[in-house]
């Protein structure tokens, strides 16, 4: 199993830049992107208090339902300074930006919103859920590679990171995991501007149970261990030390 034996509760020095909490769905109805995001204003507001249309809520609904590169996109958001909710004909998600508060805060975001969801009629069947983290390492060029628990040759040689990217799959059944790794990646926020080792992971659960509603916060935990298991498992452990690790 991927993960080192024991994982940190939380760290000083979290690199995450912005992790999200995604429900894909089969909706009762096709306007359902027109109408949920009013009733989650409802329950809400008073923590999202602005909405935004997105450019996709301009494309009309045929289009977007033929086109599956659109198909899951959202048309709709509720807002806060910190983090924002994003509704589309077929998903619905919690994102949470810089700067990170741990798991407690982000699942106490979910709760909400699957609470939310749980009261609407508008949720025929829930097809997955995924839990997605973008992480920045701030690692000096020219020893980026080094920080990670990685090792990648082609024809013989290893490769350099300047330039280098990384996506693959781990597929542990129902779950997969989607592992992307950038070098030289820069992140720009306000007045911050921060480089180093992108590390994106996203982990999706498929759906097969008729009573998703009923086990999903025991999923919601297994997709969240799972997902912090690759990361860990990714990075040194004196990459772990430079993060300042509370167990």
């Amino acid at each position: 199993m991927i993960g080192p034996q024991k994982l940190p509760v939380r760290l000083a020095k979290p690199p995450l830049l912005e992790t999200i909490f995604e429900i894909r769905f089969e909706p009762v109805k096709e306007a359902v992107a027109d109408l949920l995001p009013g009733m989650l204003y409802q329950a809400l507001g008073a923590s999202y208090p602005d909405s935004a249309s997105l450019p996709v809520a301009n494309v009309p609904r045929e289009i977007r339902n033929a086109d599956p590169s659109l198909r899951y996109v959202a048309a709709h958001r509720l807002v806060r300074s910190d983090g924002h909710i994003f509704v589309g004909d077929r998903v619905v998600g919690v994102g949470k930006t810089a700067p990170y508060q741990g798991w407690d805060d982000f699942r106490k975001r979910i709760d909400d919103l699957v609470y939310a969801l749980k009261k609407t009629p508008f949720i025929a069947r829930v097809e997955r859920f995924s839990i997605k983290s973008l992480n920045l390492l701030e690692v000096p060029q020219g020893a980026q590679l080094s920080h990670l628990n990685l090792n990648v040759t082609v024809a013989g040689t290893a490769v350099s990171e300047m330039g280098f990217t990384l996506r693959t799959e781990f597929v542990q059944d129902p779950d997969i995991t989607i592992l992307q790794i950038a070098t030289n990646a820069t992140h720009t926020q306000g007045a911050v501007s921060k480089s180093g080792v992108l590390v994106d992971i996203d982990t999706i659960k498929l759906i097969k149970e008729s009573d998703f509603w009923d086990a999903i916060e025991r999923q919601i935990d297994q997709v969240h261990i799972r997902a912090k298991q690759m990361f860990f498992s990714l990075l040194t452990p004196e990459t772990i030390d430079s993060l300042g690790p509370d167990y």
